[in-house]
């Protein structure tokens, strides 16, 4: 049952206060220790894997086919996913909402799509550092605006 401050949406669904973050290398799991979070250029959606806390269900499972044609066509749920991440530098925990994510529960890692990332306000620089001109903090990042107070959380992928 929300509290009083949350709305609630569809199907009862929650809306809690916003959360903003995060670096695309690593997420921390109190279950296995690391998971990778990586950007792939070539989804079209982002993927969740085992380590994720899966905090809503669309219920519309989606048909996915692999690069190998033999692997055939499997059923993944759609879902909303959190993920930690530890900031390596400040230790801040930040949760890494991941909406309308496919779920592979058998995945060990996390894939984002940047084009999903960037429609939702998420700059990206994929460019690695070695082949940039003149790399800066914000080569190979992930930047996120906090509206809470219109500051940057910048982070290498």
């Amino acid at each position: 049952m929300p509290s009083s401050d949350e709305e609630t949406g569809p199907n009862g669904t929650a809306f809690l206060a916003p959360v903003y973050s995060i670096r695309i290398q690593a997420a921390s799991s109190s279950i296995g220790g690391e998971t990778r979070v990586e950007c792939d250029s070539h989804a079209d959606t982002s993927v969740v894997g085992k380590e994720a806390l899966i905090i809503h269900d669309y219920g519309q499972p989606v048909s996915v086919y692999s690069y190998d044609k033999e692997d055939g066509c499997k059923e993944y749920r759609t879902v909303s996913a959190a993920v930690a991440y530890d900031h390596p530098q400040t230790g801040q925990v930040y949760m890494l909402v991941i909406n309308q994510a496919i779920e592979i529960p058998h995945l060990e890692h996390h894939l984002l799509c940047p084009m999903q990332c960037r429609l939702n306000g998420i700059k990206i620089s994929e460019l690695p550092k070695f082949l940039a001109e003149d790399p800066d903090e914000s080569t190979h990042s992930l930047q996120v605006v906090d509206p809470l107070d219109d500051s940057t959380l910048q982070t290498n992928c």
